[in-house]
């Protein structure tokens, strides 16, 4: 399977210790992955099928509430004796200095190689988590980080891109723009070379990681 995005949901724990609190117990790994020989579109496909995962997660005892990429901003769902981490693979992240959790999603540059796809990673900027929020102000946090993931998955759709290769030159290039995919670049365009993976961010300046900090400061 090739991975085509890759986007990280934090899922929230009641407290053992203190009932009164959510805490960041982990993430799970919310991906659109294809096969090598499976048709072109699959991969469009694949990538929107990533809006109907869970964005956010908090989970008290047997009770689970959680919120979709395709939800409205105050919408949820509940379950019970339901856990994520049976569905998707899961990580820690890592902690910052200013006792953050951080996490890097991932897009990728699509390309046919030999009749087969193939992609090439490209990393997203790092997000950072709060460690843990209060009980009483949950739904508030939870539609407040949903918008955000709605943002980082827009952020690598948008950044994923299929490149038509001649001679291991690129002399074509499609992207997503407003939910279509669009020509991003002509044929008799300048043709760069797939020597580097380019980074999601190109900005000479550290990329924010949408609370207020920055690559410098975590």
């Amino acid at each position: 399977m090739q991975l085509l995005a890759c986007l990280h949901t934090p899922v929230y724990k009641k407290s053992a210790s203190e009932s009164s609190i959510y805490v960041l117990d982990h993430f799970l790994k919310v991906t659109a992955a294809v096969h090598t020989n499976a048709p072109f579109s699959s991969a469009w496909n694949a990538l929107m099928q990533m809006k109907t995962q869970p964005a956010v997660v908090f989970v008290a005892g047997d009770k689970t509430t959680y919120s979709c990429l395709c939800d409205a901003p105050t919408q949820s769902h509940e379950v019970w004796n339901f856990d994520f981490g049976k569905t998707f693979h899961t990580t820690r992240g890592s902690k910052s200095k200013n006792n953050l959790w951080l996490v890097q999603n991932e897009t990728a540059i699509l390309f046919m190689d030999v009749g087969l796809m193939r992609t090439l990673p490209i990393p997203d900027k790092k997000t950072a988590f709060l460690p843990s929020t209060p009980v009483r102000n949950f739904k508030f946090f939870l539609c407040q980080e949903l918008e955000r993931q709605k943002e980082a998955f827009a952020r690598i759709r948008d950044n994923f891109q299929f490149v038509d290769l001649y001679n291991q030159e690129i002399v074509d290039s499609k992207r997503i723009e407003g939910g279509r995919v669009q020509k991003k670049q002509k044929r008799n365009a300048e043709k760069p070379t797939l020597g580097h993976s380019p980074q999601a961010t190109g900005s000479g300046k550290a990329p924010s990681d949408g609370m207020g900090f920055n690559h410098a400061q975590v």
